[in-house]
């Protein structure tokens, strides 16, 4: 059952009625700077887990971003969903941000806006008033949208094809967001990491969830939106079969949706972020965008991951309508999200290699006075990671840490490892027992960076904070795929040792 579905666009009150008129001059040839696909996200954005309690970013990492506004009675400017420009004349969005001004007529919608429709891009800061503001022409929504329904007290249906184009008045010189083809670019299907961003509320409830109002510029205009800045968080993606079975009742429909999110809550996408991209990263950390924020429940809430419009199904209709588009056969990154499931995955497919690393974990005092040394000796070259997973649950990363930098985490054959590295630090065992993990894996694959490495038991990461843990089937799929794509091909770079306590 839903409580409430919140990935709304923010409410736009007594907006002023007006007509308007399509113009249908013909699209423009992208340039070469467009063509080149370069958009990607420095290691700060990459590192980031907030969006709601978030991060602020820039508009270098998110070129194509826009967001829609329309006038208010007042004169206020209502910023109200995003989109991301996909040709210079056409940016991507949800159906759902036109709801109130929409009617579906003779197998089609029809879009009657009651105020100025206008898109602005350019900007990380809506109050600078340095944006390329442009009008709207014409707004697109897929013929087969269907809303989100209450089908019956408290029961609620979510919404299906919640996509739309708007065609604006110009041309759009900037960057352009680059589209995933599908297959193995869709790298949900892997528990992949992915990226979203916007203007939207910082929280559900309380002061963060207030509408903030500002003058914009120089002038006496003031806007009022979900959040003046932009923001970006990072979502882990759940696999089509986790999302289907938690949302079986919303008619969730893996082969045209995403989910993405955090079992114990505290990162999303939120109202006035409707619309935007979610995104990942290719493998030279380029971005593409695999989908648009649609709905989803409380805000940030506990096992309620947002979802997504993926965008791959809706080729044929977002080329046909919007020349120019660019969809890419991406090569996924190589990173893992570090959850319970991922180390038991890599540790049981690993498991042949367990000759080419030494892992020694003792135990010397007793109570209070207790604390573990760990020594690692790997055999073959390439990137180290030592991990502990606690009965509990909890993960704790013990290198690299913050006294590591990333070249050292590169190791050699023979070299040993100890932990903890210098005398006056401790790492006491965990209540209740625990597993060190101890891999050597290539150098072009890496762990999302959000678990690593500050340590606080060297570094403790709470279950809270964790994606959630799920069946292991898909963080098996994405290592043997990793795997087969090593640099030597299959096993012979990878290495894993396990030790319980």
């Amino acid at each position: 059952m839903m409580k409430s579905l919140l990935r709304l666009p923010v409410v736009v009150a007594a907006i002023l009625g007006l007509s308007t008129a399509c113009q249908t001059a013909p699209d423009e040839a992208a340039s070469e700077a467009q063509l080149a696909w370069t958009s990607t996200l420095d290691a700060n954005a990459r590192a980031s887990d907030r969006i709601v309690n978030g991060d602020r970013s820039t508009l270098a990492q998110w070129p194509y971003i826009a967001v829609l506004r329309h006038e208010t009675r007042s004169g206020r400017l209502q910023y109200f969903c995003g989109g991301t420009f996909v040709a210079r004349r056409w940016v991507l969005t949800a159906a759902h941000c036109f709801e109130g001004e929409s009617r579906r007529l003779e197998g089609r919608w029809e879009w009657s806006p009651r105020a100025k429709l206008e898109v602005v891009g350019g900007t990380d800061d809506l109050g600078a008033g340095d944006g390329a503001v442009f009008e709207v022409d014409s707004v697109m929504i897929h013929p087969d949208y269907k809303p989100t329904m209450e089908v019956s007290p408290g029961v609620w249906e979510g919404s299906e094809n919640d996509v739309a184009l708007v065609r604006i008045g110009r041309t759009w010189t900037g960057q352009l967001a680059r589209l995933s083809s599908g297959g193995p670019s869709d790298s949900d299907a892997n528990g992949a990491r992915a990226f979203v961003a916007g203007f939207g509320k910082q929280a559900d409830s309380g002061a963060q969830a207030r509408l903030e109002t500002f003058r914009i510029g120089a002038t006496d205009r003031t806007g009022q939106a979900g959040s003046r800045y932009l923001y970006h968080a990072m979502l882990p993606m759940k696999p089509p079969e986790v999302c289907g079975a938690q949302y079986a009742d919303l008619a969730y429909d893996g082969s045209t949706q995403i989910c993405a999110g955090r079992k114990f809550g505290g990162t999303d996408s939120c109202q006035g972020d409707s619309g935007g991209p979610l995104v990942a990263l290719d493998a030279s950390e380029r971005t593409y965008q695999v989908g648009i924020v649609s709905y989803g429940f409380e805000c940030a809430a506990a096992k309620s991951e947002g979802v997504y419009t993926r965008v791959s199904p809706y080729r044929d209709w977002i080329e046909t309508t919007a020349r120019g588009a660019m969809f890419v056969d991406a090569d996924p990154e190589q990173v893992f999200v570090a959850t319970a499931e991922t180390m038991e995955a890599m540790a049981r497919v690993l498991g042949p290699t367990r000759d080419r690393i030494d892992l020694t974990v003792t135990q010397e005092g007793e109570g209070a006075n207790a604390a573990l040394n760990i020594a690692v000796t790997p055999k073959i070259d390439g990137r180290l990671i030592v991990f502990e997973l606690e009965n509990s649950g909890r993960i704790n990363t013990y290198f690299p840490n913050d006294r590591t930098p990333e070249d050292s985490a590169i190791v050699k054959a023979g070299q040993t490892i100890r932990l903890p590295e210098v005398p006056w630090m401790v790492i006491p065992p965990a209540e209740g027992g625990a597993t060190v993990y101890a891999f050597v894996i290539p150098e072009s694959v890496s762990f999302a960076g959000d678990l690593l490495p500050t340590p606080a038991r060297m570094r403790t990461v709470a279950e809270e904070a964790q994606p959630e843990r799920e069946p292991v089937d898909f963080a098996t799929r994405m290592l043997t795929e990793v795997a087969n794509r090593s640099s030597e091909g299959g096993l012979s770079d990878w290495a894993a040792a396990t030790s319980t306590y």
